[in-house]
């Protein structure tokens, strides 16, 4: 197998059904999202709790690209979704009123004495409560303490601490917020994102439909 690339990813775009198919069929197929689907219901106004685990699938099926390509957001992003998918955590969904209410509170201050409460949970946003910046929908952010994941984590990774904050947009773009990224090791000014899609099919637990368009 040749070594991935930015550009043989792109150039594989043309092979692959449209996102929206993938997901379809992702909940069709995938034996994981199978046996949870009807673990919870959604409200009215949030992601629809199948498709969810179908976009987290999707991302976590990169993990070993991300890795080929040395890509550490991909990657990040990658291991809080089978991080989340091992530990089952479990959705928590905020009311409409709260997700305005946080969007006029100043960004609180994140250390090592938050109290360990879940190691993982599932953040399920209201519709319209957070976007990419080309305006795609954000409806979930898995949140990851990175403490109690210490002892799965590879050897380099254990010294980490914090949380790891991955927004999963609805094109198949995934989100690593300021903190999380500097929590890893990576300081940046910036709040980095990363498109996964189009990822090779072989990557994915779903067969391929050469017809999709």
């Amino acid at each position: 197998m040749s070594r991935l690339t930015p550009e043989s990813i792109r150039a594989s775009q043309a092979e692959l059904p449209p996102i929206g198919t993938v997901i379809t069929e992702l909940r069709r197929q995938d034996p994981y999202i199978q046996q949870e689907q009807h673990r919870y219901r959604s409200p009215l106004g949030f992601q629809h709790w199948a498709n969810h685990l179908a976009y987290a699938a999707l991302i976590e099926a990169g993990l070993q690209v991300m890795d080929e390509m040395n890509d550490p957001i991909g990657f990040w992003a990658a291991t809080t979704c089978r991080w989340a998918r091992i530990v089952e955590a479990p959705p928590r969904f905020l009311a409409p009123e709260l997700a305005e209410a946080f969007r006029r509170t100043p960004s609180p201050h994140l250390d090592e004495e938050l109290p360990q409460v879940l190691p993982c949970f599932r953040l399920m946003l209201p519709d319209g409560a957070l976007f990419t910046e080309d305006g795609v929908p954000i409806p979930v952010v898995i949140v990851a303490d990175l403490r109690a994941m210490a002892d799965w984590l590879p050897p380099q990774a254990q010294r980490i601490s914090g949380i790891s904050c991955v927004g999963l947009a609805l094109d198949g773009s995934s989100y690593l917020t300021r903190h999380s990224f500097q929590q890893i090791g990576h300081p940046t000014a910036m709040i980095f994102s990363r498109r996964f899609w189009p990822l090779p099919l072989a990557h994915l637990p779903i067969k391929k439909n050469k017809s999709a368009t």
